[in-house]
């Protein structure tokens, strides 16, 4: 098993989505280097919620594609 760590900005010297970008930037680098492995976001404290909060933005970003394309079609 392979572990990567994130070293993310934190506040006030970076807002949310100044970290998401970063956490963003971070996933797309280990997919692109590792495409075959399941990424998992795991941390405490703070950082899991980091990570809730992303995986919820990621949700909403991916319904949203849909969503515009169904409409796209109508």
């Amino acid at each position: 098993m392979r572990v990567a760590v994130l070293d993310y900005p934190l506040v006030p010297k970076a807002n949310l989505d100044d970290i998401y970008e970063r956490m963003e930037d971070a996933i797309w680098e280990l997919h692109h280097d590792f495409p075959e492995a399941n990424i998992s976001l795991i941390d405490d404290n703070s950082g899991e919620q980091l990570a809730l909060g992303y995986t919820n933005y990621l949700k909403f970003c991916l319904l949203r594609k849909s969503l515009l394309s169904v409409l796209w079609l109508i």
